[in-house]
This record gives structure tokens, sequence and C-alpha cells, in this order.
């Protein structure tokens, strides 16, 4: 073969490889079928008789678990336009139009529920966090846990100032409430009050998604 012949072949054959290329690639691709969830990103709680899968299992194991969230009180469900989970304190809720550290944000329960205060101006204490987004500010035990498990990823700006209720010093954030219990250890004054319960029986929701449910062949997780 010459190399005019040769040089002359050059198109023809790269066109076979491109066209031998594309048949394996769609070919692989027919034959790959959808892999089963992974087994270990499936957490069950026997306390409610409800299991957490992705995305939201990652979420809750990376955020504070049960110690913030409570336990897992429905499956994931569609409900007020996304897809969401309801757990004890609160609701996990599927956000795809935001960024990808946002995709996944806990639901503004306390917002939703008609609890926002009107704002104030900032004090003139020093040791206090005031956030002029809402214009509420958070001071003592309250700032500590705040600051310690999540800040404004987790429980939102706070939307009132501390107040008094059934007897204990509250305070509402846009996804949580905090409750101080003078009469507990130091490490567990700050309690969260059960928010995901309590919007979710006053929703439209039926009573029966808090049924418990067979657990799936997977470890419980530890808390």
């Amino acid at each position: 073969m010459t190399n005019d012949s040769f040089f002359a072949t050059l198109p023809v054959m790269k066109n076979l490889f491109l066209a031998l290329l594309a048949t394996l690639l769609l070919t692989g691709c027919a034959g790959q079928t959808e892999k089963p969830p992974d087994a270990n990103s499936v957490l069950y709680f026997p306390e409610t008789g409800r299991s957490i899968q992705q995305p939201f299992s990652s979420y809750f194991q990376q955020r504070g678990g049960a110690r913030l969230l409570g336990y897992p009180i429905t499956e994931a469900l569609d409900h007020e336009g996304w897809r969401v989970q309801y757990f004890q304190n609160g609701r996990l809720e599927v956000h795809p139009e935001n960024q990808p550290d946002y995709f996944i944000t806990v639901g503004w329960l306390g917002e939703l529920s008609n609890r926002t205060q009107p704002p104030i101006p900032k004090p003139l204490n020093e040791s206090s966090r005031y956030f002029p987004e809402s214009g509420h500010s958070l001071s003592g035990d309250f700032l500590t846990f705040f600051e310690a498990n999540g800040d404004t990823a987790q429980f939102g700006r706070p939307i009132s100032e501390a107040f008094l209720c059934d007897g204990y010093l509250c305070q509402d954030f846009q996804s949580a409430r905090f409750i101080w219990r003078p009469q507990l250890s130091p490490a567990n004054r700050v309690q969260l009050e059960a928010l995901g319960e309590l919007y979710f029986l006053n929703s439209d929701l039926p009573p029966s998604l808090l049924s418990p449910v067979s657990p799936p062949p997977v470890n419980h997780p530890e808390n």
C-alpha cells in the first residue's frame, strides 16, 4: 500500500472505529440494570416501626440523627409539593431546585405553624447573637445549643424571643422549638419539642401513615 493510499483510508477507518465504539457503549448501557438500594442506607427504628432510606438516611446520620430529629414517624411521601419524611421533631424535605448542599433541608414547620413574632431592635447585650433577617436574638444555653448542633442549617433562624410556655423557657425557630428544662443535667437542659408530630397531626394527612411497618432486612443503627 502506498503512502497516498494509506492516508486516503484514514477517514474511513476513523468512522468505523467511532461506530464500533458507539455500539459497544449503547450495548453496555442497555445491559445495565438499576441497582437495588444499598441495605446499609436503610435505617429501621423499632421505636416507631419506621425506616429511613436515601437520600434522607445519609442526611439523618450526618446531622445528629435521632438526638436532633427524633425517630421517623412516617415513611417518605409527597406532601405540600415536596418529597418529605416526618420525624418526631421535624420534617426532612427534598429540594432539587437548591444548590447541592441544600438538596435536603429541614422544613420550616415552626414558621408554617404561624409562630413568627414581630421583630425587635438589636439588644445591647454583647453576649447575645442577633439575626437581622428575622429580627430576633439568641443567648445563654439556647445560643450554645444552637451553634453546637447545626446552627441555621438545622434549626433556621429564631422567629421569637425566649418566652414562658407551660412553666418552661421556650424559643421558636423556623424549624424547631427549644425548651429549657433546668432540672436536667447541663448537657440535656435544652430539649426539642416534638414539632414534627404536632405538625403532622394538624395536617390533612391520614393518621394511618403513622402505623408501623415491618422492618426491612437491615441492621438497626446506633443512635
